[in-house]
């Protein structure tokens, strides 16, 4: 009797552990080669250039970029593990974005087009949310950082409130898959609870994957990695947006305090 296909599609959201999970599978991306097939951001270019498109992403769309993808899915019976944050869309707070509000549908119809090219597989969307006053202030750091946003903290989280509704979110990617009742199911991994996992938050998906014991006792944990930062760099981030300093040297005076930062880290004694 052949084997069911295990699909997980963990679309995000930014600033729940992403990178950390991302971390686990690349560095057990050998291990795990035999069983399950890995994707991430460098590997989606054909599903990310509709999304980035000036048109809908559509249905037709998508059914051939998973031609593109896996021109032969019948070859190929391994497990599949996709992730990328980029498939829920820009970060609230970049590019106008307000919320997440395009995402349940958005990631419905990757997960469509994922069981109508894979028969007979079943999907798990892996959602990774976080604490809702702790993912405004790591979302505001992010784009302190990487944007010259103006904002104080109190009105960022005022204006992207909404993007923190993960319930209201899974609910409707639901619904958006509603089509393959027996077929599909949504998750929502908080990362409060997937960075205590023992193999670290990528332990959390790669246990929907169900992998035999053998392959499970190969696998080498990844921990979850605080990217916050401590009020004297982020405060001084908002200092540099607001100034009228020209981009470059903005620029620049981040990457500088980034390597303060990462060097005072790197020196800072042992703790119990």
């Amino acid at each position: 009797m052949t084997r069911t296909r295990r699909i997980v599609l963990h679309p995000g959201f930014h600033r729940t552990g992403c990178r950390s999970v991302q971390s686990f599978f690349a560095t057990n991306r050998d291990v795990l080669a035999p069983n399950t097939h890995c994707l991430f951001v460098a590997d989606l270019r054909p599903i990310l250039r509709l999304m980035r498109g000036d048109g809908a992403v559509s249905p037709s769309s998508l059914k051939r970029a998973m031609g593109i993808l896996f021109p032969d899915p019948a070859s190929d019976q391994r497990d599949i593990l996709i992730s990328s944050e980029a498939l829920s869309g820009p970060p609230p707070g970049r590019a106008d974005t307000i919320d997440y509000n395009a995402a349940a549908a958005q990631v419905g119809m990757i997960g469509a087009a994922l069981l109508d090219h894979f028969a007979g597989s079943e999907l798990t969307v892996a959602l990774t949310v976080r604490q809702a006053e702790d993912w405004l202030f790591a979302a505001y750091q992010s784009q302190l950082l990487h944007s010259r946003i103006r904002l104080s903290r109190a009105a960022f989280a005022g204006a992207h409130r909404r993007a923190t509704d993960f319930e209201r979110l899974g609910t409707e990617t639901a619904a958006a898959l509603q089509g393959y009742p027996d077929r599909a199911r949504v998750l929502l991994l908080p990362i409060e609870d997937t960075k205590s996992h023992a193999l670290g938050p990528g332990g959390a998906l790669v246990d929907l994957l169900q992998p035999d014991p053998a392959l499970r006792s190969r696998l080498r944990p990844v921990a979850h990695v605080d990217h916050s930062l401590p009020p004297p760099y982020w405060l001084t981030f908002l200092e540099l947006n607001r100034s009228r300093r020209p981009d470059d040297e903005v620029r620049t005076a981040k990457d500088a305090l980034l390597t303060h930062y990462r060097h005072s880290l790197s020196n800072a004694p042992p703790t119990d």
